[in-house]
């Protein structure tokens, strides 16, 4: 597992953080992305139960993704004023694949993702790619 951390700079006026995870698709991921994103929600300012859920969403987008996909995936927190996103994208080279799966989820894994997430988070989706969003806003400050 690689992890790197970035600052995006515009203007010279911070704009958002990163933090970019390199894993293996495996049940076992969970855990680092769990670490990593919960602790961002934390410094974002999320009540407790807003990390709790957030948690529990970023469990939901790996058994997801081991559903479909096999190598390596990124996995990328943004950190803004006011929200938190995770993109989680396959970075398996297949140009060398002869036979690539298809990209993305089928469509039972996809309604039990989001019956799974629709309470926990801000927004979610699944682009046509099959990359992976999560969002969480926060609402409460404590």
């Amino acid at each position: 597992m690689r992890l790197f951390i970035s600052n995006e700079f515009y203007a010279g006026v911070m704009s958002e953080d990163r933090v970019r995870l390199t894993i293996d698709a495996v049940a076992d991921a969970g855990r680092p992305t769990r670490v990593a994103g919960s602790g961002l929600a934390f410094r974002l300012g999320l009540s407790y139960q807003q990390v709790e859920d957030f948690r529990v969403a970023i469990d939901q987008v790996v058994e997801l993704a081991t559903t479909y996909l096999d190598g390596p995936i990124q996995v990328t927190y943004a950190l803004m004023d006011e929200s938190l996103t995770l993109t989680l994208a396959d970075i398996t080279d297949r140009s060398e694949i002869s036979d690539p799966p298809a990209p993305g989820p089928g469509v039972k894994e996809l309604e039990n993702f989001s019956k799974a997430v629709a309470g926990l988070v801000s927004n979610h989706s699944v682009d046509a790619e099959g990359q992976i969003h999560l969002e969480v806003v926060r609402t409460e400050r404590d």
